[in-house]
């Protein structure tokens, strides 16, 4: 069992190129109290050589694992059934943290007072190109994801960093065949039970490249409708308050990709739990879904 205070893990695919500057951002840490858990998801450009040699040059310990493709979400649940550090950092293999991001973690979760009913903080990213984004209201406050980032209208990507057990306690859904699954869906179940920190504190420089995830997303989704009907369930039935903007986007959402799946055979994970918003939203969703694969198609 591994005597460190945190896990950082991070999904690898197709990133030989990039992964180097993560390494070494790694390697610059002032704080070292961490264990690097890399899973190479398919990669087929060299990834999981990088990794072993990575692996043999890191001064910090290094757990990496080699799987099948099957979407970051997929490679973060094997990861997590291997991590014994209490704190766990999901970070892609394309960014880079600032030298001092093991010890502002470290050091604000030692400034926790009581951690009942809490799942982890969540700190600032700062992303290229991304005018989107916003800091926290206030420099420190505590809430739930769907007080703070969702009624509350924070946007942007943040660093979230989990008490461990809570992760385990909720993973990332899998459904066969699909290679995408919108992380909030997970954070949004992790509301109904937990709060978290909120601290204005960057630990998180990121990019949006070519091919990532964020650029490559629209076909991603359109193509794991099954995960993404899950997603918009999680909002739909949430049991506190929601925006109701936040309940009609969701209800065209479910629309758009519930009609996906059955064009494919394929039946929701689950009943609509909010019926009548997706009932009158049903002709704007027929409009979107033709929009958005009239993209696809034409490229």
């Amino acid at each position: 069992m591994s005597t460190k205070r945190l896990a950082i893990v991070t999904p690898v695919y197709n990133r030989a190129a990039e992964l180097p500057a993560l390494f070494e951002s790694l390697s610059h840490q002032d704080n070292q109290e961490f264990t690097w858990y890399v899973v190479d998801d398919g990669s087929t450009d060299g990834s999981w050589g990088a990794i072993e040699s990575m692996r043999k040059e890191a001064a910090f310990p290094v757990e990496a694992f080699r799987k099948k493709n099957g979407g970051k979400h997929t490679a973060v649940n094997l990861a997590m059934r291997h991590v014994t550090e209490p704190l766990t950092f999901i970070v892609d293999s394309d960014d880079v943290l600032p030298s001092n991001s093991v010890d502002i973690i470290l050091n604000s979760f030692d400034e926790i007072s009581d951690s009942a009913g809490l799942c982890g903080i969540s700190f600032l990213r700062r992303m290229e190109a991304s005018p989107q984004e916003t800091d926290f209201p206030e420099a420190k406050l505590r809430g739930s994801y769907m007080d703070v980032r969702i009624n509350g209208c924070v946007t942007g990507d943040k660093a979230e960093v989990f008490y461990t057990q809570c992760l385990k306690e909720f993973p990332f859904p899998e459904f066969d065949g699909e290679r995408f699954y919108h992380e909030d869906g997970v954070w949004v179940r992790l509301s109904t039970k937990y709060e978290m920190l909120y601290e204005n504190k960057v630990v998180y420089k990121g990019r949006y490249l070519e091919g990532g995830l964020t650029k490559g997303g629209r076909a991603l989704k359109m193509s794991s409708p099954l995960g993404m009907c899950d997603r918009s369930a999680q909002f739909l039935g949430y049991p506190g308050k929601v925006l109701f903007k936040q309940r009609v986007k969701h209800a065209i959402l479910w629309d758009v990709y519930t009609a996906v799946a059955k064009t494919r055979g394929q039946k929701p994970p689950c009943k609509c739990p909010a019926p009548v918003i997706c009932a009158a939203m049903a002709p704007v969703a027929v409009l979107l879904r033709h929009k958005w694969e009239g993209e696809l198609l034409n490229g």
